[in-house]
């Protein structure tokens, strides 16, 4: 089965437990592409309220009770796609308000499940871009569509 085509169930290892097709889970869907739209600024301002509100969740009732690093990891990944802007991990452990330890670690786990990217940055080999995978960008639009944050009629703008 084609990947770009699949919703995959894992387990708390993140190991593939089953696979069905997206339409059989959310309905027949036709892709749509967000890059270059008006929509693409939209989806990006979404993202970052979201993130925001997840900082300002952290302030203000106990932060030890939300600690997802790594969504906020990909919520990063994705709004810096749609900004069409490069993130390294030092971003991607600022953002998601953890230390650059515990950040590093998850940007492990979410490469070797295939979520995300680590390329070298051929100007200074101390420093690393990171991004969605093809894979990862997928999911990450598939979840906005599935929670009717990003719909076909969106799309049209």
């Amino acid at each position: 089965m084609n990947q770009a085509t699949l919703r995959t169930t894992v387990n708390s290892d993140c190991r593939t437990v089953e696979e069905k097709p997206e339409s059989e889970v959310y309905g027949p869907s036709t892709p749509f592409s967000t890059t270059g739209t008006a929509l693409t600024a939209s989806l990006a301002a979404t993202v970052r309220s979201i993130l925001t509100a997840r900082r300002a969740r952290d302030v203000l009732i106990c932060r030890d009770l939300f600690a997802e690093p790594a969504w906020d990891i990909l919520l990063e990944l994705y709004a810096a796609e749609l900004e069409q802007r490069r993130v390294t991990s030092s971003d991607l452990s600022a953002s998601s308000a953890v230390p650059p330890t515990t950040s590093l670690r998850w940007i492990d786990r979410l490469e070797t499940t295939g979520l995300v990217t680590r390329r070298e940055d051929h100007l200074d080999r101390r420093r690393a871009w990171i991004g969605l995978s093809p894979a990862g960008s997928h999911k990450m639009q598939s979840y906005f569509v599935a929670t009717g944050i990003l719909t076909q009629d969106r799309a049209a703008l």
